[in-house]
């Protein structure tokens, strides 16, 4: 079985992937014959946000501050790369 931070690492990943895909299917911007309608999108972002602040927060209950900044620093340039504008302190306010 795998040890706290490595699983971690895995749901930071997952995370990352979920922001490339969020970006290939934005209803707007996003690939023509990939793109989602608002409403599933809507919903998968808040789905990539809430676990993506979740995993920023077992890094920090691990111990690793950098890691966790780190991925914080991620979710918010990956939400402005969508056209989001976020502050750190909405990511903290939606994770807690």
């Amino acid at each position: 079985m795998a040890d706290d931070r490595t699983k971690v690492r895995i749901l930071a990943s997952i995370a990352d992937e979920h922001a490339v895909i969020l970006r290939y299917t934005h209803p707007e911007t996003g690939d023509p014959a990939l793109r989602w309608e608002p409403a599933r999108y809507r919903r998968e972002l808040e789905q990539y946000v809430t676990r993506s602040a979740s995993v920023a927060d077992l890094f920090e209950r691990l111990g690793n501050r950098y890691a966790a900044r780190v991925h914080r620093r991620e979710l918010l340039e990956s939400l402005q790369s969508l056209g989001l504008v976020a502050t750190p302190g909405e990511l903290s306010a939606r994770s807690g």
